[in-house]
């Protein structure tokens, strides 16, 4: 009597175990599914908060640059050619540093020809051919990759005739095939035409340390 007692006894504490840790598990998903939905929310909320705070920022800029206050006028017309500049060379080494095939390093020049001059998309240390001696192509038969991080920018004042230069910090990850990445840092020095909307010049001036991205 007492071992078929004890029997069920244990098979009551097994059920009863059991579920327990369902309604655990129950609970725990509702508890996650809860903590998503309340991410998502307040990944919205901040998104709206981030796109009233850009609106009211264009529409203060478009503000002072209509005022008939000259110190107020000019200090904002600096800032929007730094706006501009910064945007502008955002977009174009975006492009320029990120190439994973021989067919995305050759397309790079036509992707920037909206925001670069002539002069720039000529210059033969930005845009090449990507082939060693041999016509071969050194992207393919090396596995190079690299991939835009990003840029600091540091602008000048803009000059009388519209244009101002900037000096341009580009982090970029570099590897090869199945290699760990490394970081990648090159100084710049670019000039910006305020009226073409455009890069006119971009040189590469230094390359900073290397540093893997596994240190």
């Amino acid at each position: 009597m007492n071992k078929r007692l004890s029997f069920y006894l244990s098979v009551a504490l097994i059920v009863l175990s059991l579920g327990l840790t369902g309604v655990f598990r129950l609970q725990q998903a509702k508890i996650d599914q809860q903590t998503e939905i309340t991410a998502k929310k307040l990944s919205n909320r901040r998104k709206k908060l981030d796109t009233i705070k850009r609106e009211r920022a264009k529409r203060n800029m478009n503000s002072s640059l209509k005022s008939t206050n000259p110190n107020i006028k000019g200090s904002a017309q600096q800032q929007s050619a730094l706006n501009d500049l910064n945007n502008t060379t955002q977009k174009f080494f975006k492009v320029v540093m990120t190439a994973n095939s021989r067919e995305e390093f050759a397309t790079r020049k036509n992707k920037v020809s909206g925001i670069a001059t002539q002069d720039v998309l000529n210059n033969k240390d930005l845009f090449n051919s990507g082939n060693d001696s041999t016509g071969h192509s050194i992207i393919g038969a090396l596995h190079l990759h690299f991939k835009f991080d990003s840029v600091t920018v540091y602008g000048s004042s803009v000059n009388d005739d519209g244009t101002l230069t900037g000096n341009v910090i580009v982090y970029y990850d570099t590897w090869q095939g199945d290699n760990d990445p490394a970081t990648v840092a090159d100084v710049y020095q670019v000039s910006y035409d305020t009226h073409q909307k455009k890069l006119t010049s971009v040189s590469r001036v230094a390359n900073l340390a290397v540093t893997s991205t596994n240190d």
